[in-house]
């Protein structure tokens, strides 16, 4: 296979697109890992090889990688020469002189298997990934983090059906989490998810904004995954639309399963 992205169906970037780049890492081979390592900083290097196990080193690897080849269709710099700050809550940035404007601005997200990385232009973005298999004590986990209204909905699910459900709530606050930048200081149980009808959501927000604030997207991007991003919609604010691109050795299509109210474009 080739690390390099695709052309996606959209020539130049626009000010409204949300681009979501994903990838599989299952069947990544030592030359894939070795061309993707190639690409990051030394310092991510040694982030890489301070793991312990070889599928964790796999998926660092694999995310840093897309990102900066992510970047790289935004903008005409080389994957390489890509520079990151971190700010006080650890959310990293592209660098003042290479961002542009509006700011490029990403996120980026990996769990087993699954890599996957979210850019755009002038706003806060977040984007999580998570495996929605066998989860411990997902009732426990819920009862005490999340908000009332979704504790109630779950519980009224039950605990044999519920595991989806659980992961897809834990994906979409994760993503806003990360939009936001500021860590565990909107506490998880301060706002909350509304699942409408098969495809719908809406977002209750915490004190200090409001809905109308903050566009979302649900997906499947592989199987027994999801994958959620949060945007935040700016002053005035805009609808987002968003653009999904699966560079695995074999892609398939992502299927939306919920949004806020924009449907994304693949």
């Amino acid at each position: 296979m080739t690390v390099d992205a695709p052309s996606p169906p959209d020539a130049a970037p626009r000010a409204d697109v949300v681009t979501i780049w994903y990838q599989s890492t299952e069947s990544l081979g030592p030359d894939d890992l070795a061309a993707m390592d190639a690409l990051l900083s030394e310092e991510e290097q040694v982030r890489a090889a301070r793991f312990v196990f070889d599928r964790d080193r796999r998926d660092f690897t694999a995310a840093h990688a897309l990102l900066r080849r992510a970047l790289s269709h935004e903008d005409a710099t080389d994957p390489r020469a890509w520079r990151f700050d971190v700010g006080s809550h650890g959310k990293p940035s592209v660098v003042a002189d290479q961002a542009g404007s509006p700011p490029l601005v990403f996120n980026v997200s990996h769990t087993h298997g699954l890599v996957a990385c979210a850019v755009a232009r002038g706003t806060n973005l977040g984007v999580d990934v998570e495996r929605t298999g066998r989860v411990v004590s997902a009732s426990a986990i819920w009862s005490r983090y999340f908000a009332p209204s979704e504790v109630a909905m779950l519980n009224a699910i039950g605990e044999g059906l519920s595991a989806r459900p659980f992961i897809e709530l834990w994906t979409l606050k994760e993503s806003y989490i990360k939009a936001v930048g500021t860590g565990l200081a909107h506490g998880l149980s301060s706002f909350a998810f509304a699942f409408d009808g098969p495809h719908g959501m809406r977002f209750l927000p915490p004190p200090d904004t409001t809905a109308a604030d903050w566009q979302f997207l649900l997906v499947e991007p592989l199987a027994e995954s999801r994958l959620a991003v949060a945007v935040a919609r700016g002053a005035p604010p805009k609808t987002w639309r968003f653009v999904v691109h699966d560079v695995s050795p074999e892609p398939r299509t992502a299927m939306r399963l919920r949004a806020s109210d924009a449907l994304p474009s693949t």
